[in-house]
């Protein structure tokens, strides 16, 4: 339950990137200049992949990408689709077996997308990379994030002390 409460921030601001990125989209022809020889012909729009990383980067560090989604923008079919990679996936990096969100701190933001084309098939077009201080950022720019609180929640590395119940947190605090 916490983990969607987290992904949805992040959808709505993808949602509202895909409705930009559709209306700069070239309109259709006007009537007068339509022609049988492109009756059949439908415009060959490439989807926009975009990787998704999530890191836990502390200053100084470059940190692993413990969040690991790719998201694609299907404009020729008006759809999107969200992939989540885990990131204990094995793959080859280096000649050793490792694991997927290793290669972030190999070789950054290129080496990692590319063991996901290796994997997928895909190619990555753009990315984004969200640290603590970017997640903190976009939950304040939203207002906060409504968080359920099942169980009771202290801890004192953290700070954390929450009885059970629904709490609306800014970033700082989620």
């Amino acid at each position: 339950m916490l983990k969607l409460k987290f992904i949805i921030p992040i959808l709505i601001l993808f949602g509202i990137f895909f409705m930009w990125y559709d209306s700069t989209q070239v309109a259709e022809q006007p009537e007068d200049e339509y022609t049988a020889e492109t009756e059949n012909e439908e415009p060959a729009i490439d989807p926009m992949n975009i990787l998704i990383l999530g890191t836990d980067a502390r200053q100084g560090t470059l940190g692993r990408t413990d969040t690991i989604m790719l998201l694609s923008f299907r404009p020729d079919k008006e759809e999107v689709y969200l992939l989540s990679i885990p990131r204990d996936t094995r793959v080859m990096i280096k000649g050793r077996n490792d694991k997927i969100n290793a290669a972030y701190v190999y070789g950054g933001e290129e080496m990692i997308k590319n063991e996901i084309y290796k994997l997928t098939g895909i190619k990555i077009s753009n990315s984004m990379v969200l640290n603590f201080e970017g997640f903190k950022k976009i939950i304040d720019e939203l207002g906060g994030v409504e968080i359920l609180v099942e169980e009771p929640l202290h801890d004192p590395l953290s700070g954390a002390n929450f009885d059970p119940g629904t709490y609306l947190m800014n970033g700082e605090q989620a």
